[in-house]
């Protein structure tokens, strides 16, 4: 398998390393021009050396030959074994040398008997170098040079540095750190580091890897993202052990190989030493004072620490203790029995309650304990709280793992795990998340429990599963839940609006809406303004999401995401989209501050549709962007298929054809398998405007058709009633006015109780392009034009003042206009929509009008803040509000 011309091999990668091949490649083209060199590749072990060695090799191509040799330890006391590796296919060629080196190599290898001298051999092997390289480019390649005898490396080393003006090159990898350090400091190199999380993710999607980012990001940060560790933990395939495992201890289990390159440099440590390394290990804060005190609770010396730091294994900085790498720390832990481990956790435990760190050293008790322990389960429980609000969502999930493990009853078993699940979820931990609810499955005693995975699932699924699917578990919880909580019923209800409203089922949507006005404890309020923004009948109060957030039901009011997700929802489409999308930087802000990367896609999309509306092209396309991203982060195949179809859609608008199809065939593919019919009809719509934009109404007509058609997967009501204005447009373009007079009355009859702004304008604006009659053509174009909020729906506003500009100019009413063309020229400029700027200069011309410069396009505008565009905290639009809880 192969991403971006790389190789993914069983052993390791060379993803990320295009720099180090060129620089490899920049040696390559010296031998060839007779300019020689050498260079040596550093890294730990595991990091890709002998990849890369391989890569650069198999890319180098005709014309080189390759002398290979590679450090085997059996030999390392065999003086000359690398040497006579590197040299065996080319034997015959020592009779090219002078008889006296040619005499010193082969007493060197062995070949014959007698003495010779090591600066002998080293000039008679850059000798024979030179003579091989005359009849074509050669080099050298050393791999694990460390592990090779000393008298090779001597030879090589004093080769490698009398290569210049030759044909020839050298490749030295080295271990590092390693037990025996080959000075090579004036010598060219390059030093291999663990790959980052960006490139861990990519390497992941290649290789096929079934595992979420929020996991990649955890075993990056513990593997230090060496590639051999990342092959290896990903071939045991158990990332259900893996996450919970390094969440809780910062670890990953070794297998023989990881053990073998990382245990071994254990083994010289005296007994004392290696109990010290363990608690450190243990200790994630890295603070020598814990550790000393915690090491001489085992019985060990102050010193205990002072062999690992000589041996290259810890450094130690004043007060701050930290292990050279990750897997050091994993290997002096794993390799420890169990029953020290506790030990270490307990000695922890007792020094951390003594200075009064007690939330800590609960951690550390459940650790070190071996029975269950009710009192200390509910201990970690409300730990588990205090996490969550200050946004420790994967922290909160493996504290209430602990505390399930702890739990004695199988029913508070049950109960944590799935507030674990819930909490692992949440976090984006997918896998994790299902690994827990798994784990409660197996464990249930208790039936009642069971409505809580229920509605777990419902919550999993809805994000990144069938939304018709999600609506019936959605459904079917809340009505158990009815009489039992009403705010575990309110959250169901909530799902089933949304996946109502997802897959066009309004009506559906509605009835929830109602439903959750039926529920106690102040759901009616907000029952009924859901109701009223999904019948398209915002309540006018709506306009102010502070007036609706501080108005939510007293169970979610003060932590819960609900408070932010409900208001948004409400005012998604409301009266006023620049105050909704205000309230929306600020809730994107405090979920994703909160850690609920498993919720973000949805507001992040909700926030670019009010951008793009409002004309902030720049920022809409960010955050479209950064919810495709966690959508495909956390697997959410639904939202990632909303964010594909509002990037398709922004790309249309701007004239980017290529792109606009890109991203909605990456819409429609996602969307078709989990009936996701609101982005499959985003993504028709997008693709149905960029036709339009470029002078192709029959192909725009025929596209947008669809979206109007009962039944069809990418009909959505709602949709069709935003494109509206673009289908009859193309209908009237392409000649078919019929068909778009019957649309447009469909239409009408549909929306005659709706009344928005944009609803009107949209339907002002059909009439015109329909209107036998001049005037009242006329009439409805400036009707359109003259529906206040303007502002708000720049885009649109300029569609029509083009529109009606066309139409002026056809009638001979110049003047006028020109007006109108200059007012959708300077629009669509700002705007950076290029075919309808297009469009509007190519009509001013014609009126003999010319077009006032205007600066192109919006940038988005980063202020303080994690959202592009997004206020400073504490400014007067914007205001703070409770953390987010899991609860």
């Amino acid at each position: 398998m192969t991403r971006n011309g790389c190789p993914i091999n069983a052993d390791h990668t060379i993803f990320g390393r295009d720099e180090e091949l060129q620089r490899i490649g920049r040696l390559f083209d010296q031998v060839h021009r007779g300019r020689g060199g050498a260079l040596v590749i550093r890294g730990e072990a595991g990091v890709g050396k002998s990849a890369l060695l391989r890569e650069a090799r198999r890319r180098a191509g005709q014309g080189l030959t390759f002398l290979v040799t590679a450090g085997v330890e059996s030999e390392i006391r065999l003086a000359f074994s690398g040497l006579h590796q590197l040299l065996a296919p080319v034997l015959d060629s020592l009779d090219l040398l002078p008889e006296e080196q040619a005499q010193a190599l082969r007493c060197a290898l062995g070949l014959r008997r007698g003495q010779t001298t090591e600066l002998l051999v080293c000039a008679a092997f850059t000798a024979l170098l030179r003579r091989l390289s005359e009849a074509g480019p050669v080099v050298v390649v050393a791999d694990d040079a460390h592990a090779l005898d000393r008298a090779s490396t001597a030879v090589l080393l004093f080769a490698a540095r009398r290569l210049t003006g030759t044909g020839a090159g050298m490749l030295i990898a080295v271990q590092d750190p390693g037990e025996a350090e080959l000075e090579t400091a004036d010598l060219a190199e390059i030093r291999l580091h663990g790959l980052d999380a960006e490139v861990v993710a990519r390497l992941a999607q290649a290789a096929g890897w079934e595992v979420d980012r929020p996991t990649i990001d955890v075993l990056t940060q513990a593997t230090g993202g060496n590639p051999l560790a990342l092959t290896t933990l990903a071939r045991a395939g158990d990332w259900e052990r893996l996450v919970p495992v390094s969440l809780l201890t910062g670890t990953v289990p070794l297998d023989a190989t990881l053990r073998a390159m990382f245990v071994r440099r254990l083994g010289s440590l005296p007994e004392q030493a290696h109990d010290a390394l363990l608690v450190a290990a243990a200790e994630e804060s890295g603070r020598v004072s814990v550790v000393l005190a915690a090491t001489a609770g085992l019985g060990a010396p102050q010193d205990a620490l002072d062999a690992a730091e000589r041996a290259g294994l810890i450094d130690v900085f004043g007060h701050e203790l930290r292990f050279r790498h990750p897997l050091i720390r994993s290997a002096a832990y794993q390799s420890a029995s169990a029953g020290r481990r506790r030990a270490a956790h307990a000695a922890l435990a007792s020094v951390l309650a003594a200075r009064g760190e007690n939330g800590r050293a609960r951690r550390h008790r459940a650790l070190a304990a071996v029975d269950p322990d009710d009192a200390l389960a509910a201990e970690l429980e409300r730990d588990a709280h205090e996490m969550t609000a200050r946004g420790g969502m994967a922290a909160t999930a493996s504290t209430l793992h602990q505390a399930a493990l702890l739990s004695s009853q199988p029913a508070e078993r049950v109960r944590r795990l799935t507030l674990a699940a819930y909490a692992a979820w949440k976090s984006g931990h997918d896998r994790y998340a299902r690994s827990l609810l798994a784990a409660a499955d197996r464990s249930l005693a208790d039936p009642g429990t069971e409505q809580e995975m229920v509605r777990l699932r419902g919550l999993v699924e809805f994000y990144s599963g069938d939304q018709v699917t999600a609506y019936d578990y959605a459904t079917r919880t809340a009505a158990e839940l009815a009489g039992k909580s009403a705010d575990h019923a309110a959250e169901m209800l909530f799902i089933a609006l949304e996946t109502a409203v997802y897959t066009d089922r309004l009506p559906w949507a509605a009835a929830a809406a109602d439903r959750l006005a039926e529920l106690p404890g102040g759901y009616q309020r907000y029952g009924l303004l859901l109701a009223a923004a999904v019948r398209g009948l915002p309540d006018p109060a709506t306009a102010d999401p502070w007036w609706v957030f501080d108005r939510a039901p007293a169970a979610i009011h003060p932590s819960n995401a609900h408070s932010w997700l409900y208001a948004m929802a409400i005012n998604w489409r409301g009266p006023d989209p620049s105050q909704a999308r205000e309230f929306g930087l600020v809730a994107c802000d405090h979920l994703m501050d909160a850690g609920m990367r498993a919720i973000i896609a949805i507001p992040l999309c909700w926030l670019a549709e009010l951008e793009y509306r409002l004309g902030l092209w720049a920022e809409a396309e960010e955050h479209a962007m950064q919810a495709y991203e966690v959508a495909g982060e956390v697997n959410q195949r639904p939202r990632a298929a909303d964010a594909a179809a509002m990037l398709a859609l922004l790309a249309a608008a701007r004239g980017g054809r290529a792109d606009c199809g890109r991203h909605a065939r990456r819409a429609l593919e996602l969307a078709a398998p989990v009936r996701n019919r609101l982005a499959a009809a985003q993504a028709t719509w997008a693709l149905g405007l960029r036709d339009l934009a470029h002078g192709r109404p029959e192909s725009a007509a025929a596209t947008l058709r669809s979206l109007h058609l009962a039944g069809s997967a990418r009909h959505h009501e709602q949709v069709s009633a935003l494109a509206i204005g673009d289908t009859v447009e193309a209908h009237v373009r392409a000649g078919l006015t019929g068909e778009a007079a019957r649309l447009a009355t469909e239409h009408e009859r549909r929306t005659a109780t709706t009344g928005t702004p944009l609803a009107r304008a949209c339907l002002h604006r059909c009439r015109a392009l329909l209107a036998g009659d001049i005037d009242r053509a006329d009439e409805d174009f400036r009707a359109a034009l003259s529906i206040p909020g303007a502002d708000h729906r720049p885009f649109e506003y300029a569609r029509t003042a083009l529109l009606h500009g066309q139409w002026l100019r056809r009638h001979r009413r110049v003047r006028d206009a020109r007006v109108s063309l200059r007012q959708a020229l300077e629009q669509f400029e700002r705007l950076g929509a290029r075919p309808w700027a297009a469009q509007a200069r190519a009509e001013l011309r014609s009126c003999g009008g010319e077009p006032a410069p205007v600066a192109r396009g919006r940038r988005s505008r980063r202020r303080s803040g994690r959202w592009p565009g997004s206020p400073r905290r504490g400014s007067p639009t914007r205001r703070s509000a409770p953390g987010c809880s899991w609860g």
